[in-house]
């Protein structure tokens, strides 16, 4: 509370006493009583009150500090007491009135929340105007203590005036020769709730940062660090004091974190004894590597990589992209910069695809992609430098490895649709890059080398497809199913039909294969005007497939946790194909586009079944490592995982099934 007037407070603390012995009460309500006796016999109390004020310092720090006090009567009743200090010299706050026995009262400023005798210092100790209570020589600021003789039935009051003691401090920064560069923060907290950040560049040292005296903890700033010393000293030369007698440092620096905690001392405005830190960081390598896990070992076989890197300058500098990597081989190691973030992506190798993306060392996985690694599209994000978060010792270098496999080929499939204008052609010669010629009908579709005996092309082969189509006939539009190539655990971002490849006058276009062992990639050239419903794909862009809502869940690696999988979606029946009925005019066209609208409705639900496969195997595969996982530590989520594994395999069982079914009549269309 603020402090009232001085008289006005003492005839109520006399009214309210009086009120009190002629009631037979002899203790005011308040703290614990204590009380001297009159020579009648009559209990007698006396109080004090303490008032709190501090001079608001230069720096951030609590607003609303807290200040403890102990109270020592003339009976050797000690009682303790916090007060909440005002801000501002004389903006004084106190404390309810403290009974206590009369006669002479030692009070005691004990410690500030947080600061201790370093961040605060008291510097007055006074009482209001017209109070004579403070015993003459009685204050003595450095100890914060006082005096105060109270006759029974009066109030004292003692009136504390704080003022803040603060230092300074100074982050120095270092690496070894033509390594590490640019500026550095670093993070600092101090007593009493304070914050604060010093930065500076490589080779010098910040600013002097005011802060609260006492002890002060400096981290530098990152998630991904490679500090490699810490040293301290008060305003002295590096290397002169780190941790030994004399030394600022409390404890020991953890490198890990790049944290130290040192004392600051009372600088009382000066820079004189400021305490100095020396940071010393080094670069952290990284390499690439390059393994197979399969039969036939491709040894001759050059695999590409791009790689990209962004952060903090100095150095972030990454190798010419592409480069190439022969199973069994590592990139040489570059140097860089600890929180540097790399990106490294595998090329297109036909035939093989990634198993798994494996990081290693001082390195972490980036959280700004997802998934990552995405052994699908090749490709994984890491920040270099050991994680703050980490418990094992510091590394200097960090390693990424691409472990390939063989991937399963694919078959194409070719399909002709009549537009709005029915081509002047029933069928059409189309000619496959590294495949056999296949003449398809209008209206229908033809397995590149027969349904008997597909054509198998390498996963992530480039086809060229041309069409044998004369003037007058055109082609108007050409698509794919699916749009972006697929492989059994998932779909890439990869489009099936190659950027700019679409040529309609010719007409020809280049596709990327999927992976399956049925039919993996369907190709639709529309001859003539379009239907309303199809989107002309003068630029290569594929026709949107439907979606679906299918998704798919991960298995807890211990088992202690599983969620259903959500890769359970309803399973349609096989599509029933409707017989093309012939009018009795016999209109060839009528039949035409009877037979293009089943085409588009039963290539709609080849779409859903290649998505729903796509998301079972991908839970199946995961289902399966984790109950592999689980058998070989013999959890008690064993049998649960392998139920599952057996569940998602007879729904991929069906799955195939039907789309084996939807397959065949499409082809008799």
């Amino acid at each position: 509370m603020k402090r009232p007037e001085s008289r006005a407070r003492h005839l109520g603390s006399l009214l309210a006493v009086l009120a009190g012995s002629a009631l037979g009460v002899g203790v005011l309500a308040g703290t614990a009583a204590a009380s001297g006796t009159s020579t009648d016999g009559v209990s007698q109390t006396a109080q004090v009150e303490i008032c709190k004020a501090y001079t608001t310092p230069a720096i951030n720090e609590n607003p609303t500090p807290t200040f403890y006090f102990s109270i020592l009567d003339s009976s050797a009743n000690k009682q303790f007491v916090d007060v909440t200090a005002g801000a501002g010299a004389g903006n004084f706050v106190c404390s309810e009135p403290i009974q206590v026995a009369p006669g002479v009262v030692t009070i005691h400023e004990k410690w500030a929340e947080g600061g201790g005798s370093h961040w605060w210092s008291v510097s007055s100790i006074t009482e209001p105007v017209g109070d004579s209570y403070i015993v003459p020589g009685s204050v003595d600021l450095s100890a914060g203590t006082v005096q105060v003789d109270v006759p029974a039935n009066n109030t004292a009051t003692v009136e504390y005036t704080n003022d803040p003691n603060d230092g300074f401090i100074e982050v120095c920064k270092s690496a070894p020769a033509g390594t590490v560069t640019g500026n550095y923060t670093y993070n600092l907290v101090g007593r009493d709730g304070y914050t604060g950040t010093a930065t500076t560049q490589v080779g010098s040292c910040s600013s002097p940062v005011e802060v609260p005296a006492g002890l002060v903890t400096v981290t530098e700033a990152g998630t991904n660090l490679y500090v490699t010393s810490i040293e301290a000293s008060f305003n002295a030369a590096p290397g002169t004091a780190s941790s030994g007698p004399g030394s600022p440092i409390v404890g020991t620096p953890n490198l890990q974190t790049g944290t130290v905690s040192v004392f600051v001392a009372p600088a009382m405005g000066s820079t004189e004894t400021q305490t100095d830190v020396y940071y010393t960081d080094d670069v952290v390598q990284f390499k690439v590597c390059k393994q197979w896990n399969g039969a036939d070992d491709p040894s001759s076989v050059l695999f590409p990589f791009t790689m990209t890197a962004n952060g903090p300058s100095g150095p972030t500098a990454v190798p010419g992209s592409p480069f190439s990597l022969a199973v069994g081989d590592c990139s040489n190691p570059i140097q860089l910069r600890a929180g540097t973030m790399v990106t490294v992506t595998e090329g297109v190798v036909a035939g093989t695809k990634v198993q798994s993306i494996v990081p290693e060392g001082a390195l972490s996985l980036s959280p700004a992609v997802a998934p990552n690694p995405d052994a699908v599209n090749r490709s994984v994000q890491v920040i270099i430098g050991q994680p703050t978060t980490s418990t094992t010792s510091s590394v200097n270098e960090g390693v990424v490895t691409f472990v390939d496999g063989p991937a399963d080929p694919g078959s194409l499939k070719i399909c002709v649709t009549a537009g709005t204008t029915a081509p002047s052609a029933s069928s059409y010669d189309f000619s496959v890059s590294n495949g056999p010629s296949t003449t398809v009908p209008v209206g229908g579709c033809n397995v590149v080398g027969g349904a008997g005996t597909p054509t198998m092309f390498p996963y992530n082969s480039t086809i060229t497809i041309t069409g044998a189509v004369a003037s007058p006939d055109m082609a108007t539009a050409i698509s794919a199913v699916p749009q972006l190539v697929t492989e059994y655990r998932g779909t890439t971002n990869e489009p099936v039909i190659v950027p700019g490849s679409v040529d309609l006058s010719a007409p020809s276009v280049q596709v990327v294969m999927s992976e399956g062992n049925t039919v993996a990639t369907e190709v639709d050239f529309t001859i003539g005007d379009p239907p309303s419903s199809t989107t002309t794909q003068g630029s290569g862009a594929s026709t949107s497939a439907p979606s679906s809502t299918a998704s798919s869940s991960t298995p807890s690696a211990g088992g202690s946790s599983l969620g259903t999988p959500q890769g359970t979606s309803t399973l349609s029946p096989p599509a029933t194909v409707s017989p093309v009925v012939s009018s009795a005019s016999g209109s060839a066209s009528s039949a035409s586009a009877t037979t293009a609208a089943l085409l588009t409705r039963d290539r709609a639900h080849l779409s859903r079944l290649s998505h729903d496969i796509a998301v079972t195997r991908t839970s199946l595969a995961r289902y399966h490592a984790a109950w592999h996982n689980a058998a070989v530590h013999h959890a008690k989520s064993t049998p649960k995982l392998l139920a599952e594994v057996k569940r998602l395999q007879k729904r991929l069982h069906l799955l195939l099934q039907q789309r084996n079914h939807l397959i065949a009549a499409i082809n008799r269309l």
